[in-house]
């Protein structure tokens, strides 16, 4: 888009700026002019499409999964100028699936409004996925057969590659009926060229090929064509002439024209310098064709599996590449069962995909949003990997509370911002709760200060709850909520007690009323067996009636009956 913008912008100038270029600098002009063009190019504005989770309990898990549109099709970067210390900002991969019920579909192409054509190969079909998710048939009878024709009337024979060209045919390579056809919009099926197997250039039926495997279409309207048994690449131009780019006999060689040999070249595509891709299945390589018949190879050598650079890395029987929005080769390595990506530099790494398996991916696209949709040839079905980034952590108790977030999202030209507050609420597990009823005291007044309960004079971890004026809090300045449907966090009548399991809250009853409350209450959870009733400090705490005797404080008084109910708050 770039190269057309500078080809054309000499003329734009001549004629918009002729005047004014006689006393400045043409460069000068033709910069501000790119910088402009290259504005209008970005000019759409990225658009946050995500709500924001503005809530989390403590120690659960927080994911904001984020989301964002560009009208421009512009790759999008998200970056944060503020986050809780309990989260991160991070890239990731989603596999879902799309449509099953295929028969080792192997060939992908999606077309203008994001419908997905695939090559049901094992059923000798053309078939297209919706948007929403809805199958329906283009062309093939399902017959193993061969026919031109109207959708179910027209028979194709283990159909493989497809793609689109510039008036919205689909192209097909049909591998067993050693043809290339193409499908017109309105489902006519027609031959372009190919007749029996064989090897031939020559126009349309004149041409032979032997298992076609992959199509692509250039800049100018070309359909490249992996011919498969006979381990070249083949060429229709808009005449239906076929001619050789590269390659002769079985082998591994890089160099021109028919000096290059590829051993069963199964899948290809088109770069966006114009270069041919070549998955070279039986030699383990990604290869490039340029534009003067050079080939060379981009990266792999022997059978294996390695990330690296180059020829560092392994591959095991490659079977289709696509382009992603970036320029990088995306590979599907069917027999290492994993997607690859290779950089502009030559870096091949793995995608990920969290640790979901995958079965023979073969053939593989990219969509308007750069993810990646690929056949799953061995469990029938139609796969889409997306590229998220999210917002993910697990807040502590001691993050109780508002939390300010603010990130951005970027096209590389304009950006947007999302600013909210996360508020972090107590959970149950903050603090472990002893709930106690009919806790009852000989004396009217507690005098302000700290008391314990015990069954002991052993040291047991202590749950502090402060006391003022009947309202009570845990160590992190939360306030325990009152009694379910009391009011009241102490009570001077009796209550009607439900089972209080999972209830955030702790219950006194008093025989009398509460004064001069004030201080620290410790409460020391039991450990041990005491009166031979098992008392714990956990969640596995059952109702339990148990007298105590002993109340370790600066002063005197009686216990009656208490139970333990057990819960965290």
């Amino acid at each position: 888009m770039y190269q057309s913008i500078i080809h054309n912008s000499q003329a734009v100038l001549s004629g918009v700026f002729s005047t004014v270029a006689k006393r400045f600098n043409t460069k000068i002009l033709t910069s501000i002019f790119l910088l402009m063009c290259i504005n209008l190019i970005h000019a759409a504005v990225p658009i946050i499409t995500s709500t924001p989770i503005t809530e989390v309990n403590a120690n659960t898990q927080y994911l904001y999964l984020l989301e964002a549109s560009d009208a421009d099709g512009d790759a999008l970067t998200w970056s944060s100028t503020t986050l809780p210390t309990w989260a991160t900002i991070q890239s990731n991969t989603a596999v879902s699936t799309l449509a099953s019920g295929f028969s080792t579909a192997r060939g992908i192409t999606i077309d203008s409004v994001g419908n997905i054509i695939v090559a049901d190969t094992g059923h000798h079909q053309i078939k297209k996925i919706s948007p929403t998710g809805v199958v329906t048939l283009i062309a093939g009878s399902g017959n193993a057969d061969f026919a031109d024709g109207n959708g179910a009337l027209a028979s194709f024979n283990a159909p493989g590659g497809v793609a689109i060209d510039n008036a919205g045919n689909i192209i097909v390579a049909d591998a067993i009926n050693n043809r290339i056809r193409k499908i017109s919009p309105a489902g006519d099926v027609t031959t372009i060229a190919g007749s029996t197997f064989g090897f031939a250039d020559g126009n349309t039926s004149m041409a032979l090929f032997a298992n076609p495997a992959d199509i692509a279409i250039d800049s100018v309207g070309n359909i490249i064509v992996a011919d498969y048994a006979n381990d070249r690449i083949r060429k229709i131009d808009s005449n239906g002439d076929v001619n050789t780019i590269a390659g002769s006999s079985t082998g591994f060689a890089d160099g021109n024209g028919s000096n290059a040999r590829f051993d069963f070249p199964l899948g290809l595509t088109i770069d966006n310098g114009g270069n041919i891709i070549v998955a070279d299945f039986n030699n383990h390589r990604i290869r490039k064709i340029n534009s003067n018949g050079d080939v060379t190879t981009i990266a792999g050598s022997a059978r294996g599996f390695a990330d690296g650079n180059g020829t560092s890395a392994l591959f095991s029987f490659p079977v289709d590449v696509a382009i992603n929005n970036a320029g990088e080769i995306i590979v599907a390595d069917i027999d290492n069962n994993q997607i690859r990506k290779i950089s502009t530099n030559g870096d091949v790494t793995t995608v990920s995909v969290n640790n979901t398996a995958l079965n023979n991916p073969w053939g593989i696209a990219i969509d308007q949003t750069n993810s990646i949709i690929f056949a799953e040839f061995n469990n029938n079905r139609v796969r889409k990997i997306t590229a998220v980034t999210d917002i993910s952590g697990i807040p502590a108790c001691t993050d109780v509370g508002d939390h300010a977030v603010s990130i951005s999202v970027s096209d590389g030209v304009n950006s947007v911002n999302q600013n909210f507050i996360t508020t972090v609420a107590s959970d149950l597990s903050c603090n472990q709760v002893w709930y106690l009823r009919n806790l009852k005291f000989d004396t009217e007044t507690i005098a302000t200060g700290s008391f314990t309960f015990g069954a002991n004079t052993n040291t047991y971890t202590n749950i502090d709850i402060t006391v003022t004026n009947n309202v009570a809090t845990n160590v992190y300045g939360v306030p325990i909520p009152a009694f379910p449907g009391t009011g009241l966090l102490f009570s001077t009548v009796p209550v009607a007690l439900a089972d209080l399991t999972d209830q955030p809250v702790l219950f006194l009853e008093f025989a009398t009323a509460l004064t001069n409350a004030g201080g620290i209450v410790n409460i020391k959870p039991f450990s041990t067996t005491i009166s031979s009733q098992a008392v714990c400090a956990d969640t596995s705490c059952s109702d339990v009636n148990l007298p105590i005797d002993k109340v370790t404080t600066g002063f005197v008084t009686t216990i009656e009956d208490m139970i333990f109910y057990s819960g965290f708050e």
